[in-house]
């Protein structure tokens, strides 16, 4: 999936509220993955955490975009959903997992894009 979202000539990013620097890349790497990503930004580096929408806006203007053009995938509504909106990202997209299960509603006046039941999923809508 991410090999089809790279070919399509767009940009991965990762933000991720994390208490310290190795954690994301040692996953990313553990798993194959650290090449597709051209963008991490983390929280203990940054000085801010989801859902601030400071952090996502940073991700964009690193990623030299604006806000407006990006697509987020995240699992929380009180974090992604609510920071990648205030962020005013173009797509603010929510994946299912055992943290979206546990009621994670965040706040109701601001609703993901779509919900999305894998990652597969998001291949349909870029």
């Amino acid at each position: 999936m991410l090999k089809a979202i790279k070919q399509k000539g767009l940009k991965i990013g990762c933000i991720s509220n994390v208490l310290g620097i190795m954690q994301v890349p040692y996953c990313l790497q553990k798993y194959g993955i650290i090449n597709y990503f051209e963008i991490i930004v983390l929280s203990c580096i940054y000085g801010k955490r989801k859902p601030n929408p400071n952090i996502f806006k940073y991700a964009a203007k690193l990623a030299g975009i604006e806000p407006a053009q990006c697509i987020y995938v995240g699992d929380t509504v009180s974090r992604d959903i609510i920071g990648s909106k205030q962020a005013k990202y173009g797509l603010s997209l929510l994946i299912s997992s055992f943290l979206t299960k546990r009621n994670d509603t965040g706040n109701e006046l601001i609703k993901p894009d779509a919900v999305l039941q894998n990652l597969e999923d998001l291949l349909e809508i870029i």
